[in-house]
């Protein structure tokens, strides 16, 4: 999406006002570059490929808000025809308790993701603890979809359902991966969710640092360069 000079990627573009001529961002991600001088210059791009064109969308993906108190009751009736559901949680990706013990049974049968209803920030994974929780959802069987919005999420859902893929293998980025649907196992407790993750994250984290330390003395990198694409 080009808008007002600014380069937004599909995935993270969202509409933020109603009639401002500056009315598209990339909420928590920012342009990816910008138009100057004729010339198209690009900071970046999202790391993962795109799923595939299906030929049609046919199958149903319902987009579902979390709210204080919701006891699951429009997820469970949803559950009942939906190919998949998409959850908008609170936060970092909490929903209430009685919505809990619904999402986690419903994930035994169809893909349930877990997004955010924030503007920005990413689904948690290991943060906080207890029924209802991201570490819980997670355990029982729900895939985070990081900072996908929920639109976006419902989405790639549907596409990769109409190409038949497995939900846990079309995440972008590092969303949903490390899951599987139907869940395989169960983890035990939201502690070994948490220490699971922590291991990631330090190999991560390391392997990153290691290609960084690779490109620089190879003089690959090099402070504020962008690519220059001629118009």
């Amino acid at each position: 999406l080009v808008f007002g000079d600014e380069i937004h990627a599909a995935r993270w573009a969202t509409k933020i006002h109603t009639s401002r001529p500056a009315a598209f961002a990339s909420p928590g991600a920012g342009p990816v570059g910008v138009v100057s001088e004729g010339r198209v210059r690009l900071w970046g791009a999202p790391a993962s490929p795109p799923l595939g064109r299906p030929r049609e969308l046919s199958h149903r993906v319902e987009l579902l808000t979390m709210t204080s108190g919701d006891d699951g009751r429009l997820a469970e009736a949803a559950g009942n025809y939906a190919h998949g559901l998409v959850i908008a949680a609170m936060g970092g990706g909490h929903v209430p308790p009685a919505a809990a013990a619904v999402l986690t049974a419903l994930a035994q049968r169809i893909p349930v993701v877990l997004a955010s209803r924030c503007a920005a920030g990413p689904v948690l994974t290991s943060t906080y603890r207890g029924v209802g929780a991201e570490s819980d959802l997670i355990a029982q069987g729900l895939l985070p979809v990081g900072n996908l919005q929920p639109l976006k999420a419902r989405l790639r859902l549907l596409v990769a359902l109409a190409l038949g893929l497995a939900p846990a293998a079309i995440g972008p980025g590092e969303s949903w991966s490390g899951s599987t649907w139907p869940p395989a196992t169960r983890l035990c407790g939201a502690r070994s969710v948490h220490r699971g993750h922590e291991r990631q994250f330090v190999h991560r984290i390391a392997t990153l640092a290691g290609a960084l330390l690779d490109a620089f003395e190879q003089g690959s990198l090099h402070g504020g360069t962008a690519r220059e694409y001629p118009p």
